[in-house]
C-alpha cells in the first residue's frame, strides 16, 4: 500500500465515522455537530493530501480513469458539505450526503484502475478532455448534494406535518431547505452545459468526429440535462415550488447516476471514465 493510498483509506474510515456521527445527531436531535465536523473535517484533509500525491504521481489531475473521477466526486461533495454547514449552519444536510460519499469513496476503491490513455483519449486534446472531466465530476458532485437536500426537505416536510418541532433553533426551514437543493442543482446544470460542450467541440475536432453523438451514455448525459433543465424553467419561469420541484431534484439525480455507473457499465464504449 503506498502512501497515498493509506491516506485514502485513513479518509475512507474518517468519512465513515463523520457519515455514523451526523446520521445520530440527525435522528436524535441532541447534542452539537461538532464531533461530526471534525471527523469530516480531517477525512477530507487526508483525502486532499491523497489527490495531491496522487496528481504528482501521474503528471495530472487525477479523474481521467473512472475511478479517479468517482473519488474526486466524492471529495466534492465533502467540500460543498463543509462550505455549506460553514455558511449555511446546516449540519442535517450530513446525515444524508456522507452515508453517500462512503458509498462513492468504496466504490472507487474497488473499481480497476488502467495505466494511459485509450487510443481514442490518446488522439484528443488533453487539456480540454481534462476540463471536459473536471466540469461533469463537479457538475454530479453538485447533483448528488442537491438530492440530499431534497431528501431533507422531504423528512423536515414529514416531521412537521406529525407536529415534531425542531428541537434546535438553527435547524433549516422547508424553505431554506428547498433554496439550497435548486442552488446546488442550478450550480451542477451550468457545470454539466459546459462540461457537455466541452465534450463534443473535443471529440468533434479530435479522432471521435461523429462517432460519440448515439453512445448511450452521451444520450443519458443529455437526458440528464434536459431534465433539469426543465425542473430550473419550472422553478424559475413558471415559479413551481414545494414537493413537485423537490421529486423533479430526486428523479434528475436518479437518472445521473443512472449515467454514471450502469450505462457506463452496460454500455463501455469509448468512454473511460
Amino acid at each position: 500500500m503506498n502512501v497515498s493510498h493509506a491516506l485514502f483509506i485513513a479518509a475512507l474510515l474518517l468519512y465513515t465515522a463523520g457519515a455514523g456521527l451526523y446520521h445520530v445527531r440527525f435522528l436524535t436531535r441532541n447534542g452539537g455537530a461538532v464531533p461530526a465536523h471534525i471527523a469530516t473535517a480531517l477525512g477530507w484533509i487526508a483525502h486532499t493530501i491523497a489527490i495531491g500525491i496522487r496528481t504528482l504521481e501521474l503528471g495530472h489531475a487525477p479523474y481521467v480513469q473512472f475511478s479517479e473521477a468517482v473519488s474526486t466526486m466524492a471529495w466534492v461533495i465533502v467540500l460543498l458539505t463543509l462550505a455549506i454547514e460553514f455558511r449555511k449552519r446546516m449540519s442535517a444536510l450530513g446525515a444524508f450526503s456522507m452515508p453517500i460519499v462512503v458509498l462513492v469513496m468504496f466504490l472507487a476503491d474497488t473499481l480497476p484502475s488502467s495505466n494511459g490513455y485509450s487510443p481514442i483519449l490518446a488522439g484528443l486534446s488533453d487539456n480540454p478532455l481534462k476540463s471536459h472531466i473536471g466540469a461533469l465530476v463537479t457538475a454530479f458532485g453538485a447533483f448528488a448534494l442537491s438530492f440530499c437536500a431534497a431528501l431533507l426537505y422531504l423528512l423536515q416536510e414529514r416531521r412537521l406535518k406529525r407536529k415534531q418541532m425542531p428541537s434546535h433553533a438553527n435547524e433549516p426551514s422547508l424553505a431554506e431547505v428547498e433554496s439550497l437543493a435548486l442552488s446546488l442543482a442550478a450550480f451542477g446544470f451550468s457545470l454539466l452545459s459546459l462540461g457537455l460542450v466541452l465534450g463534443v467541440v473535443t471529440a468533434w475536432q479530435g479522432a471521435w468526429k461523429g462517432q460519440w453523438l448515439f453512445q448511450p451514455i452521451v444520450l443519458t448525459t443529455f437526458a440528464t440535462w434536459l431534465m433539469y433543465a426543465v425542473l430550473l424553467f419550472r422553478r424559475g419561469v413558471l415559479g413551481k415550488r414545494g414537493r413537485q420541484t423537490v421529486y423533479y431534484l430526486l428523479v434528475g439525480f436518479v437518472i445521473a447516476a443512472a449515467t454514471l455507473l450502469f450505462v457506463r457499465a452496460a454500455f463501455p464504449g469509448q468512454h473511460k471514465f
